[in-house]
């Protein structure tokens, strides 16, 4: 992906309507500062996007809040630097991205921003939610070097929608119970996922045409996708409510406690300032199972599905 050429269009669309003359004066250049950004001339800071989403009334904070979940202001690159990166992924950014040692000591120390286009970077290798960003950002019609990858999202999403079950689907594949085989066998995923042999079926049907699996040696394997619900409600909510009722089935079935399905419920009263603590250890917990999960390097042998759920029983629906 030309990251220089995203990062032009976007200029170009958060600026809108809006004329360069408008903006340079506002950001206080006496000469066409905007014109030098977006004809890619010299780089432009992420504090200075910052200030031109601020201008042209993009709300960048809320963008980067919906996709993201970070509840900081955007002009702080230190605190969005290290929400977005844990120690593993900074490693990746020297190796996918480039970025040198000494340039991200200098990003953690807040001693120099960012540039727009490294934050792109960022969220095309690392986070893999750049069409997701400028969705939120609402400009996604104006930056054509995108359609492309939003238009096959769009597809890859409605997977979602229509087969709730299809992530765990994808993983099943990597299962050693799968990977041992010498060829596909019928009802093997289906087995594994929990699911009728005719939704095996419809499922390696709709993956194939979304061109997010593909046959290898007589099997089935699934493409690097990287594919994140946050940007998409109503995929969110189809999958969320699918396995909420897989998991309310298991609790109705069960006969005796067990440690293979570990099930439990806290119902406490706190007050507002301990109930933002909560939510920000709960989403420091989820991190921390992701970082296990992507650090796990043996071949899995299990699927494993994660149920939480923080809500006021008073709060109208």
């Amino acid at each position: 992906m030309d990251i220089q050429q995203v990062k032009k269009e976007v200029l170009r669309s958060v600026r809108g309507k809006k004329s360069q003359t408008y903006v340079n004066r506002k950001l206080g250049f006496s000469y066409n500062q905007v014109s030098r950004w977006e004809s890619g001339l010299i780089e432009i800071s992420w504090i200075d996007f910052v200030k031109i989403c601020v201008i042209c009334r993009c709300n960048l904070e809320q963008a980067l809040t919906e996709v993201f979940n970070f509840r900081e202001h955007p002009s702080d690159y230190k605190k969005l630097i290290e929400f977005l990166l844990d120690e593993m992924k900074r490693k990746d950014l020297e190796s996918q991205v480039g970025f040198s040692p000494y340039r991200l000591r200098k990003w953690f120390r807040g001693q120099v921003s960012p540039d727009l286009s490294d934050f792109l970077k960022i969220f095309d290798s690392i986070s893999h939610l750049l069409t997701d960003f400028v969705e939120a950002l609402g400009i996604s019609e104006g930056v054509p070097s995108l359609h492309a990858a939003l238009a096959l999202k769009a597809r890859q999403l409605s997977l979602h929608r229509e087969l709730p079950f299809i992530g765990a689907f994808m993983h099943a594949m990597e299962l050693s119970d799968y990977a041992k085989l010498s060829r596909h066998k019928a009802g093997v995923l289906a087995r594994l996922v929990g699911i009728q042999a005719d939704q095996e079926g419809l499922a390696l049907q709709r993956l194939q045409e979304a061109r997010v699996i593909e046959m290898k040696k007589g099997k089935f394997v699934s493409l690097p996708l990287h594919l994140d619900l946050r940007g998409d409600f109503a995929s969110f909510k189809s999958t969320r409510q699918y396995w909420l009722k897989r998991s309310l089935e298991r609790v109705q079935a069960m006969t005796k406690s067990s440690k293979e399905n570990l099930f439990g419920y806290l119902v406490f009263a706190t007050s507002k300032t301990a109930q933002k603590e909560i939510v920000e250890k709960y989403l420091q917990f989820l991190a921390d199972i992701r970082f296990i999960v992507e650090n796990d390097h043996q071949t899995p042998d299990r699927l494993q599905v994660l149920n939480v759920q923080i809500f006021d029983p008073r709060e109208e629906i």
